[in-house]
């Protein structure tokens, strides 16, 4: 099984981009079909702009893809995800 450096099996990584530009105020879809339920997604900043600051996965569907929202009403920052499926 593949390795990737830090360590962690490839099989289990799913996706990696950077999701459409927060607003502040709503959630923003991020559509991903390889996505499953229970998945774990970490999200760095990428592009840092407005007020930048905390963000969070707001939901998960299956197939469909997930959510974000930004901590701050400024935020309109882009920021990289990366998705491990864990089942």
């Amino acid at each position: 099984m593949a390795l990737l450096e830090n360590g962690l099996q490839t099989r289990y990584l799913q996706a990696s981009g950077v999701t459409p530009a927060a607003n502040g105020v709503t959630n923003v879809a991020v559509p991903l079909v390889a996505i499953q339920a229970g998945a774990s997604i970490i999200l760095t900043i990428n592009t840092p702009a407005g007020t930048a600051g905390p963000v969070s996965v707001t939901s998960i569907t299956a197939g469909t893809g997930f959510s974000v929202k930004a901590g701050t009403a400024g935020d309109t920052s882009t920021y990289n995800y990366v998705v491990y499926n864990l089942q």
